[in-house]
């Protein structure tokens, strides 16, 4: 269900906070809506974004599907971890996009725990499936979750959320993205992180 441009005006007009003390770290399983939910917590906060993947692939000079399938996904993971230790320090703080796998590092947790606060996005294996199937058809070779050269299985896509329930103790925020918009989940997450982004 699309929303409606004056319900989008009204919301930034609500939404829109004054700077984060710390940033927020949106993370998820792949397929959940990573990119989509945090741009639009983004606009209607006026909060920079920072898309960890695509700061990896500016660095790299190719695509995260590239890196995976030449050096490995533990090779991105590093890769998204060092750039996300960088973003936990940037002022204006902001909104940080991580796929959860790559906050599966006690380092990185002590890290996020002491910088940053979390809003882990859930779903369902049936819905991050159905994600990726879409994001796959709109970007053909685009998505970074491969194994052994193929789409991930929906074995797969449990484990990668059971990453994601493993985070729920550092979590501040949780929110079930389950058959909602973009910008119906940044709305969830805004509205749970209260005025300015506070909580």
């Amino acid at each position: 269900m699309w929303d409606h441009p004056a319900d989008v005006e009204r919301d930034r007009a609500l939404f829109s906070s004054p700077a984060l003390d710390r940033p927020v770290v949106v993370a998820g399983a792949p397929g959940v809506g990573l990119s989509g939910i945090a741009s639009a917590v983004g606009s209607l906060s006026g909060w920079p974004l920072v898309e960890l993947d695509r700061r990896v692939e500016h660095d790299a000079g190719r695509s995260v599907a590239h890196i995976v399938l030449d050096e490995g996904a533990a090779m991105l993971a590093a890769r998204c971890r060092a750039h996300l230790a960088r973003a936990l320090r940037e002022r204006p703080p902001g909104i940080v996009a991580v796929r959860a796998a790559v906050l599966d590092h006690a380092d990185t947790r002590r890290e996020l725990a002491a910088r940053a606060r979390l809003v882990l996005l859930e779903a369902p294996v049936d819905v991050l499936v159905f994600g990726l199937a879409l994001l796959r058809a709109r970007s053909p070779g685009s998505v970074p979750d491969f194994v052994g050269g193929g789409p991930l299985a929906p074995a797969e896509l449990a484990a990668h959320a059971a990453v994601v329930d493993g985070l729920q103790g550092l979590a501040e925020l949780r929110v079930t993205v389950d058959g909602r918009s973009p910008l119906r989940a940044a709305r969830a997450v805004l509205a749970g992180l209260g005025p300015g982004g506070r909580g």
